[in-house]
């Protein structure tokens, strides 16, 4: 087996990335979806991406999220038949090194949770939970109540910014890095809802290997509870109606509020999945 790593999916792999991640998605009763999972890494020269391949064909995957400094997230498939062979093992041991360099203490695994009731890690990592999510979809279309959504524009950004830092408690420049990020990829967009000529609630959505997938929905902070996240997520829904596919998003298990905005909109469950706390060596 051998291990490779890169700051991007190699367009070479990304047709058996995909199989791969096909496989494990309906061995495993998941939902994973890779294609934007790395889009906001903090550090650009860190790698993302932990491929292992056996006789030249991919049998497993490691992605890392690392959008702070002191936290960071990854997913890892392993090919069904492939699994009990040390290719999780051999993946996290080198994304772990990665993440060492670059100064990270911990990492969040995160895991279908059918499939982590079924298969629980090894003792010897020493994880915690460390919270649950929930994955909801629905197909692309028309949602009633729909706000009169635009792309955003240079001129969106600071406004933008502030309402991201006071909805997630983010400092501003992870804020303006997820803004700016979105604005710039070729398969992502930013869309706003204005009120009083300012904005009010942004959308952000980015092409998936289902369709879309919705993130960074906020609301600015004088103006939550009155309806507008529902109007935004409803508005950019109706600008995606014509692309076909399913839209995703993922809401922490905790929070009912915006699980009923969505709810709302037609999306329902998905799958669920839990993140599990590690300790980095060192």
């Amino acid at each position: 087996m051998e291990v490779q790593s890169y700051h991007r999916m190699p367009p070479q792999y990304a047709s058996q990335a995909q199989a791969l991640q096909a496989a494990c998605n309906a061995f495993d009763g998941t939902c994973w979806d890779l294609a934007s999972f790395s889009l906001f890494n903090l550090y650009p020269a860190m790698p993302a991406f932990f491929l292992a391949f056996e006789r030249g064909a991919l049998i497993g995957v490691l992605q890392l999220r690392a959008d702070e400094t002191d936290n960071a997230e990854s997913v890892c498939l392993v090919l069904p038949t492939a699994r009990h062979r040390g290719v999780f093992t051999a993946l996290l041991a080198r994304a772990s090194a990665a993440l060492v360099r670059f100064g990270y203490r911990h990492v969040l695994l995160c895991r279908g949770r059918a499939y982590a009731q079924k298969h629980p890690l090894p003792g010897h990592l020493h994880a915690l939970p460390a919270g649950r999510t929930l994955c909801l979809s629905r197909p692309a279309g028309l949602c009633e109540g729909a706000g009169s959504v635009r792309l955003a524009q240079c001129g969106d950004v600071p406004r933008l910014a502030q309402i991201g830092c006071d909805a997630f408690a983010e400092s501003a420049e992870k804020s303006m890095r997820y803004i700016r990020r979105t604005m710039d990829g070729a398969d992502a967009a930013l869309y706003l809802l204005e009120h009083g000529g300012l904005p009010a609630a942004c959308v952000c959505a980015a092409r998936s290997a289902f369709g879309y997938e919705l993130y960074g929905v906020c609301v600015r902070g004088d103006l939550r509870g009155q309806g507008f996240a529902r109007a935004a997520v409803a508005g950019v829904l109706s600008r995606l109606a014509q692309a076909g596919g399913e839209v995703g998003l993922r809401v922490a298990l905790s929070n009912r509020s915006a699980q009923a905005v969505f709810r709302s909109c037609g999306f329902e469950r998905r799958c669920e999945q839990e993140a599990y706390r590690i300790r980095l060596p060192g």
